[in-house]
């Protein structure tokens, strides 16, 4: 997802330009926000018991890496991620075991 971007410039009544510059702070502090740049990743294959290395392009390292329910499970397992040994502003690293199965999911990465 890509914002507009701000105009910037300046106005000739002083008022006028205090408000469009508070109007521009404010639309940047929430074009920053996690949730202005989540990034979702549909139909991940995570085989079990293998770390599964999965390039997010968000351009920066992940403020909180979300799960969905798996499919294709044939037992309840558990599913973690990696932080050690990558570069977290490209990618992630989930791995997924006791599944029983390769298992679908897809990932949320704010």
């Amino acid at each position: 997802m890509s914002f507009t971007p701000i105009k910037t410039g300046q106005l000739d009544d002083p008022k006028i330009e205090e408000f469009r510059r508070n109007i521009a702070r404010c639309l940047r502090e929430l074009q920053e926000m996690p949730a202005s740049s989540t990034v979702i990743i549909e139909s991940v294959s995570l085989v079990d018991s293998t770390a599964t290395v999965i390039p997010h392009g968000l351009g920066r390292v992940p403020r909180i890496v979300l799960v969905s329910p798996p499919r294709s499970a044939t037992a309840t397992g558990r599913i973690v991620e990696t932080r050690d040994n990558i570069d977290r502003s490209r990618a992630i690293i989930l791995t997924a075991t006791g599944h029983g199965a390769t298992i679908t999911v897809d990932i949320e990465v704010k």
